[in-house]
């Protein structure tokens, strides 16, 4: 996820809205919960800052990769990092 308007490029402290987007995000991919993940823009907290109408084309494709992974339903998170501030970068590995 990311938030182009918001970035801080000192780098020096990651936003608690981009932490806790991903808390919540994290936790409902290990739970597999489709539902919850398609209704993110209402249910995850700071979704609106974390994933603006604008920048949504780098979280769609986690979904097409949970649907590759789909008749095995298991995530693993192999990585997690932030930059500027706000931009989320994880590696998931499916099935």
């Amino acid at each position: 996820m990311h938030n182009l308007l918001a970035m801080d490029w000192r780098e020096h402290v990651v936003d608690h809205w981009a932490i806790a987007f991903d808390d919540w995000l994290i936790e409902h991919v290990h739970r597999w919960d489709i539902d919850g993940l398609s209704n993110y823009r209402d249910a995850a907290p700071y979704a609106d800052l974390a994933v603006p109408l604008y920048g949504n084309e780098h979280l769609i494709p986690l979904f097409y990769a949970m649907g590759a992974a789909d008749d095995k339903r298991q995530a693993k998170l192999l990585h997690r990092g932030y930059r500027y501030g706000n931009q989320s970068h994880m590696v998931w590995r499916f099935g």
